[in-house]
């Protein structure tokens, strides 16, 4: 028991530190001027309601809608644009503050009529808006290289509803 008590002591401090260097180093490695290249769900959607669905929401966006950016600043504030590069679009700029979190989650799923409950640590990046007239929003981290970035979120599907999609940016010079 006390040996079994230890391991989880010393496991858990292993973990923090790992988890705090990852979200440390991730602030200055997401640092810069994003641009939205592809939205995918895991299921064909009908976003414009013209009676063709596809899985990438690219397809069913507008030119406007697809003229998206996010720029995460080293002060951690946040601003993301729609419809500012886009010919006839009417832009919009919204501001945040950003910060990169780490949160246990849990996943479950049925096995031999078994219930498995799967719990593991994701990275987050938590946008807080700074205005009543903006939504606070969370992605989840699933990828950063020096000129990409890959999140899911839960987003409009085109039903009364939302579901997770898979948005991938690409960091360019503003």
């Amino acid at each position: 028991m006390k040996i079994r008590l230890l391991f989880s002591l010393i496991f858990f401090i292993f973990c923090r530190s790992i988890f705090g260097q990852t979200t440390d180093s991730l602030n200055s490695e997401l640092t810069g001027y994003w641009v939205v290249k592809s939205v995918k769900f895991n299921f064909p959607v009908d976003l414009n309601k013209d009676g063709k669905k596809s899985a990438d929401a690219m397809d069913e966006y507008t030119d406007c809608q697809k003229d998206q950016q996010l720029e995460l600043l080293p002060d951690m504030s946040a601003k993301m644009y729609a419809g500012t590069r886009a010919k006839d679009c009417k832009g919009k700029e919204e501001h945040f503050t950003w910060k990169v979190v780490k949160r246990m989650v849990r996943d479950s799923r049925y096995a031999n009529g078994q219930r498995i409950i799967n719990e593991h640590m994701v990275v987050v990046l938590v946008l807080k808006a700074t205005s009543p007239d903006s939504e606070s929003m969370q992605f989840k981290i699933e990828k950063v290289a020096k000129k990409t970035l890959a999140v899911k979120a839960e987003i409009r599907d085109g039903s009364d509803s939302t579901s997770e999609a898979l948005i991938e940016l690409k960091r360019e010079k503003k």
